[in-house]
């Protein structure tokens, strides 16, 4: 009964229209899809995939962050001459 009333008095038309539209923003075109770091993947993984794709982000993320810390510790600053 509550959906027949949902669907004659369209209450959530608007969010129905914005969820589309932001699928159409994002180009969906398949369900489910996620995004892993801003990598859209489309239709069904296996989780132990899933999982595999999410540790090789957070890795690669944990590796940029050490390499910009140790760049970061061979900064030269060379002293302003003053006269």
């Amino acid at each position: 009964m509550a959906l027949g009333r949902c669907v004659e008095n369209k209450a959530s038309e608007p969010d129905v229209a914005r969820e589309i539209a932001l699928g159409h923003a994002l180009e969906l075109a398949a369900t489910p899809t996620l995004f892993i770091n801003g990598r859209k993947i489309e239709n069904g993984l296996p989780w132990q995939t899933i999982e595999q794709l999410i540790n090789i982000e957070l890795d690669h993320k944990t590796a940029a962050a050490k390499a910009a810390a140790d760049d970061a510790c061979c900064t030269v600053a060379i002293p302003k001459i003053v006269k």
